[in-house]
């Protein structure tokens, strides 16, 4: 499957396991993409002017630096933005790396596009994802047509099965372990993967019911999937059996 997501000056091509930005416009001389990701290789690879532009060394740095892909509607300029926080190590400061932006206009204009791009790369990363400024977008008037480019997908396109092979091979480029605020994944057990959450995150805080549990076992060689209640009195009454 082929996508082709325009903005300003640039084009976002998505196909065979690959994230492009691709210049438009008529004094471009040449088709080829300045900066690109593929899925899994654990790098982003762009040309050198781009990485001078964009004061990135070389024309290779891996994903590691990659701290999120953020998306975004400024409202002072009222564009879309997609970029990247960089950081050398977790603990400085991200600074902002502008990728591509959509020409000026309403919030909702390019606000699908913008999410579709950035979620594609992060998945092609394999980092989070930040979205700021978008806004819910309002619901159709009943008796009024339906507002065209709103929701989903700006150009046509198909949808395709996922085939076993391409998902075994971006699951093990994948290195464990990984953590998230509240969130741990990583080996549980000699055959096992775990998925274990805070107590901040599976305690309820607005009044609703506690979760049943708050890690989960995939043993790949038994073909088992255990949910393991939290731990102490609470979650013996809550948690139910393993």
């Amino acid at each position: 499957m082929m996508i082709n997501i325009p903005a300003e000056q640039i084009e976002i091509n998505i196909q065979d396991g690959m994230w492009r930005l691709i210049p438009t416009g008529e004094e471009v001389l040449s088709s080829l993409p300045v900066f690109e990701v593929t899925r899994g290789s654990g790098v982003m690879e762009y040309t050198p002017k781009f990485g001078e532009d964009h004061r990135l060394p070389g024309t290779v740095l891996s994903v590691e630096y990659v701290r999120a892909v953020v998306i975004g509607y400024e409202e002072k300029s009222q564009r879309w933005l997609l970029g990247l926080h960089i950081a050398r190590r977790e603990e400085d400061k991200a600074r902002w790396l502008e990728l591509v932006r959509w020409p000026g206009g309403d919030n909702a204009l390019y606000a699908s596009a913008a999410q579709q791009s950035g979620r594609e790369l992060a998945e092609y990363i394999g980092c989070p994802l930040k979205i700021f400024g978008a806004k819910k977008l309002p619901q159709q008037v009943k008796g009024e047509p339906a507002r065209s480019g709103v929701t989903g997908p700006l150009i046509p396109h198909k949808r395709e099965d996922i085939g076993p092979q391409r998902v075994k091979l971006f699951a093990q480029s994948v290195r464990l372990p990984v953590q998230y605020p509240g969130m741990w994944l990583g080996q549980g057990g000699r055959t096992g993967i775990a998925l274990r959450l805070s107590k901040d995150v599976t305690s309820s805080k607005s009044g609703g019911v506690a979760p049943s549990f708050n890690q989960c076992v995939v043993d790949s060689e038994q073909g088992m999937i255990r949910l393991i209640p939290p731990t102490g009195l609470l979650g013996t009454f809550l948690g139910g059996q393993q």
